[in-house]
């Protein structure tokens, strides 16, 4: 699952004035200057006070920099002790914007502390339905130095007219006391068909509903839903899970090896799933994937389309027929196919980096987990991007190798980013065992944990290191799971059946368990295909 961190705009932003230097060259800003010409931002250089501004889990001063990229002042963005904190617009930048129009956003930042050099800060571009659904991000992150200012830029297209488009930069993961990033010349240009109304400064403020606070936000936010996760998600340390109990941590998770089998009455839990022998890794003579090895894949099997079957309406497919070698995922398929970009995953000991994981070759998308700078690469790519849809079927066919220290949880997230919607996990496990599914129960959360369901965990016959299709069928009141058209289990309680709109994304990402990825840990998770239905109850 994925967890997003909840925006709470209740940080006054300060005013002082204090004086501090960066080291470095001064950095031309591409901003312009405050209100004037195409810029949309209320106070882009913070020349005069924070207005416009305000704090997550943080707190904002005017500080002079010596080398500050426009003007004498800069923002200052203190941590209060959080491992994510973040700098927002008070009110959303674009109030209004044009459906299929581009939008960008860029910002110039620097440590301003000595314990944020080098940890990453990003540039997040937030759409928000006038309900205020969040139906879009866009991010792209920067290493903060200490020896001058960074330019950020990041760019998006409205998926709807009429909507809201936010501006933040946060610091995601990592963050301790005393961490701090400094801000300046921040710019949001737009649109390419008409420019949207520039939102005015009210003192009211809009907070979405967005997914349980842990390591981003909606990013959530996003967001880190949040992110929202997943809210996101998108935020609070993950905790051990919990096993056979109706409350367990977010999200489900256990080593097989460790946990006590439970025969389900749906299906027979085995009791150490006999692991398949990983094939060996060869190069691919035509497609190679950039610098990093390929697992072999065979010939695409019916991923083609998506039939119409009793109950159900075909309504997305793809079988993965265009080659993309790795880092060019998002141009051929799309960035939000790519999905979760340059944040901490839900343990967050990963940051997810599609460039670096995904490619697609001998029709199959190729996940490359592995380490770079002893930091694990993961990715969250999402079928149909934020699109959403209540009630469902959803099929892919699946392999993987073992990967000590990774996993998957292959899972259907709130559009809304509220974690309080519920969660349906399928499948989910680590990549050295079987799998397990689990529906979170709607209106649960508390203290950064929901409640799942079904209460005793099920498990599927054989784990994942041979192709498995694994299909969810989400329908008014009944969730159920089935592995190679067996069924493995079902939601046991109403609440287990989320009723609000749901997005697909395919999560790999790092163990829960608390234990160290190993350094050497890597290899390959394959997809045949994807498929989804639309329910015609």
């Amino acid at each position: 699952m994925t967890i997003w961190y909840k925006k709470q705009r209740t940080v006054v932003a300060l005013s002082t004035v204090a004086a501090v230097a960066v080291g470095g060259m001064l950095v031309p800003s591409s901003a312009l200057a405050s209100g004037s010409g195409d810029n949309l931002t209320v106070n882009p250089s913070i020349e005069t006070d924070t207005s416009g501004w305000v704090g997550w889990e943080s707190s904002i001063e005017r500080v002079q920099a010596e080398n500050a990229p426009d003007g004498a002042f800069v923002a200052k963005v203190s941590n209060l002790g959080g491992v994510a904190y973040s700098i927002d617009d008070a009110d959303a930048t674009v109030k209004s914007t044009v459906e299929g129009s581009r939008y960008r956003a860029s910002a110039q930042v620097a440590a301003g502390s000595d314990s944020a050099a080098g940890k990453n800060v990003t540039l997040v571009l937030r759409e928000g339905a006038p309900d205020g659904t969040v139906v879009n991000w866009s991010t792209e992150s920067v290493e903060l130095s200490a020896d001058g200012f960074t330019k950020v830029e990041v760019s998006t297209k409205a998926k709807a007219s009429g909507n809201t488009l936010e501006v933040y930069a946060i610091q995601e993961s990592d963050g301790v006391a005393g961490d701090a990033f400094l801000i300046d010349s921040v710019s949001v240009t737009g649109a390419d068909n008409g420019a949207p109304t520039v939102a005015p400064a009210e003192p009211a403020i809009e907070e979405p509903a967005v997914e349980a606070p842990t390591e981003e936000p909606a990013v959530e936010a996003p967001v880190v839903e949040e992110p929202a996760v997943e809210a996101p998600i998108e935020e609070p340390a993950v905790e051990a899970p919990v096993v056979e109990t109706p409350v367990v941590e977010a999200p489900i998770e256990e080593p097989v090896v460790e946990a006590p089998v439970v025969e389900s009455p749906l299906v027979e839990a085995p009791v150490e799933a006999p692991a398949a022998e990983t094939p060996a890794e060869a190069p691919v003579a035509e497609a190679p994937v950039a610098e990093a090895p390929v697992a072999e894949t065979p010939a695409s099997t019916g991923g083609e389309t998506a039939e119409d079957i009793e109950g159900w309406t075909a309504n997305y497919a793809e079988d993965f027929s265009r080659d993309a070698a790795l880092g060019q995922f998002s141009s051929v398929y799309g960035e939000e196919w790519a999905g979760y970009s340059g944040f901490g995953d839900t343990a967050d000991v990963g940051t997810y980096a599609p460039d670096k994981v995904l490619s697609v070759h001998d029709s199959a998308l190729d996940f490359y987990l592995h380490s770079e700078n002893g930091v694990p690469q993961v990715a969250a790519p999402m079928p149909d991007g934020y699109n959403g849809q209540t009630y469902g079927r959803y099929s892919l066919r699946f392999k993987s190798d073992n990967i000590d220290g990774y996993k998957i949880a292959f899972l259907l997230w709130p559009t809304s980013d509220d974690w309080n919607d519920g969660e349906i996990d399928w499948p989910e496990g680590n990549l050295a065992g079987v799998m397990s599914p689990a529906s979170a129960q709607k209106g649960t959360y508390s203290d950064g944990r929901m409640t799942f369901d079904p209460p005793v965990r099920t498990y599927s016959a054989t784990d994942a290191t041979d192709w498995h299709t694994a299909t969810t069928e989400w329908t008014p009141g009944l969730v159920k799971f089935f592995w190679d058209d067996v069924l493995v289990g079902t939601t046991t309680v109403p609440e287990g059946v989320p009723d609000a709109p749901m997005r697909w994304t395919l999560q790999a990402e790092t163990n829960l368990d608390g234990q160290a990825v190993p350094a050497d840990a890597s290899g390959h998770i394959l997809i045949d295909w994807v498929k989804a239905w639309t329910y015609n109850g």
